[in-house]
């Protein structure tokens, strides 16, 4: 490994101007553009695909905390925007041009008080971008309790309106009431999580935790005209929740599919595939079972990548079963490597040209040989910064800073403290609510090294130094969601605070 204007990369890469963070937490470009959703802002290029990589940002403020989702399309990039401090703030979206220029900021003025009154009864509300895809001329962005937003561009104004599965008809923020609604707002089959676009069948796919639907457009070229709301009939995977969702569009020489992840009665949890033509589902087997996907991303032919867990393998679709072919972490880490997770994926392509990007929490690495070679020995590049933490407690984070308390497709689910001691001495990590009540104790008066002594130059033992969003961080029951304050303390005195987020699922 060398050095290199700031970051560390792999000895053949000659990357330029520094990335802002190297916990990385999304995705998101096509072609020369891509777009990197870290701890500290946003990073971005033009020349994805040339030989030297320059890189441009746009760092997180308090007036926009970067939060996701991030996507990519037509020349523009959504990302959301962490909701402030007021309960009336739901947080809003902020769009830019590809090449940096911001365009906009989307203000999202719902009625909060009387949505979130409304479903006190059955749960805490949640008003706030989750995911989003663009296609049919829009972003599409599922909101939770807020339904899913539609957002249009005329030049420099924007156009935003609201729908709701199964629900008749378009709203604005301001129009999108429990009296307009009805029994549909905090249903669990018409809560919005997960969007999926599929041109090729002229609808998008929009995951709720009970039901999943088929919002089918006018024609498959336009987002103007009406739009129609279709239940997926599943008499098949008994699922008592659905919690992933991927699309492979049907093409001239692939039949498309709807992969989806369920959880079933009996709390397994397991991979289908739905033909949207024949409207049958086939349970689908992995080699491995442990990679119930987090995230699938199609490749060329057949082949599939599975993130989950952390870790990413390439398959091949034969049909009733994913058959493995090659853990893709052996060619992303060397003996060298820290222990880290990949927690995004994305395939862009320039021509014939494909480019595999894997974010991960200390960095982002990226391939274009061999990808789909069993064999292939070309390591990946590695872009990272260079990126020290005072010592003494002086600076700390926990990255990711947003998890969810179970894993699903959207976030990583631990939080690793970093720290960095100016000589060696015992640590104790606990975790509190916003009342300041405590929640976890991770570790408890256990030594740790200074970080000089270290390879990172930072204290923190990752294996340990860790927090799975539960009350006894052993993966037992989930704590609410909400902010969570960390403490870090030593047995010679100092002491360190910080902030996690635990999102809803």
């Amino acid at each position: 490994m060398g050095a290199y204007a700031g970051m560390v990369v792999s000895a053949h890469a000659r990357d330029g101007a520094k990335i802002l963070s190297n916990d990385l937490w999304a995705l998101a470009g096509g072609g020369d553009y891509l777009w990197m959703l870290s701890a500290k802002g946003l990073n971005y290029t033009t020349e994805a695909f040339a030989d030297t990589i320059g890189w441009r940002g746009t760092a997180s403020s308090g007036a926009a905390e970067y939060t996701g989702p991030l996507v990519y399309g037509k020349g523009r990039v959504l990302a959301g925007v962490e909701p402030g401090d007021d309960p009336e703030d739901v947080g809003d979206l902020v769009v830019f041009h590809a090449d940096g220029e911001r365009e906009a900021r989307i203000d999202l003025n719902y009625q909060v008080d009387s949505l979130r009154n409304a479903i006190s009864s059955q749960r805490e509300s949640i008003i706030m971008a989750w995911d989003a895809a663009r296609g049919f001329g829009a972003f599409w962005v599922t909101m939770i309790d807020g339904g899913l937003a539609k957002i249009r561009f005329d030049r420099s104004a924007s156009e935003v309106t609201l729908h709701m599965p199964g629900v008749e008809g378009l709203f604005s923020p301001s129009t999108f009431t429990p009296d307009a609604l009805s029994d549909a707002l905090g249903d669990p089959a018409r809560t919005p999580q997960l969007v999926e676009v599929d041109t090729a069948e002229g609808c998008l796919w929009v995951l709720c935790e009970k039901k999943i639907w088929k919002y089918k457009a006018p024609d498959s070229s336009s987002a103007e005209g009406v739009w129609t709301w279709e239940a997926v009939v599943d008499t098949t995977t008994k699922a008592s929740a659905y919690i992933g969702l991927a699309v492979r569009p049907r093409t001239d020489s692939m039949p498309g599919a709807v992969f989806v992840t369920v959880e079933t009665d009996d709390g397994k949890t397991k991979l289908y595939r739905f033909d949207p033509v024949e409207g049958t589902w086939r349970a689908l087997e992995l080699v491995r079972s442990r990679d119930v996907p987090d995230q699938i991303v199609f490749g060329s032919g057949r082949h599939v990548f599975i993130r989950h867990g952390g870790q990413l393998a390439l398959y091949k679709d034969a049909g009733s079963k994913l058959e493995y072919v090659v853990d893709m972490m052996d060619r992303i880490r060397n003996e060298n490597s820290p222990s880290f997770e990949a927690t995004d994926v994305l395939l862009t392509r320039r021509g014939e040209e494909e480019r595999l990007w894997v974010a991960t929490s200390i960095g982002l690495y990226y391939g274009s040989t061999g990808l789909y070679d069993r064999d292939e020995t070309e390591p990946f590049t590695v872009v990272r910064r260079s990126n020290p933490l005072a010592g003494g407690l002086e600076e700390t984070y926990a990255y990711p800073s947003i998890i969810t308390a179970t894993e699903t497709w959207v976030r990583p689910a631990d939080a690793i403290f970093a720290y960095n001691l100016s000589e060696d001495d015992h640590v104790t990590i606990d975790v509190f609510d916003w009342n300041m009540d405590h929640v976890v104790r991770i570790i408890d008066d256990q030594h740790r090294l200074a970080g000089s002594k270290r390879t990172r130059g930072r204290s923190t033992v990752e294996k340990f130094d860790r927090w799975d969003g539960t009350f006894d961080n052993r993966g037992s029951k989930s704590v609410a969601p909400g902010v969570y304050y960390y403490r870090i303390t030593t047995r010679k005195g100092k002491r360190a605070f910080g902030k996690v987020i635990v999102a809803g699922n």
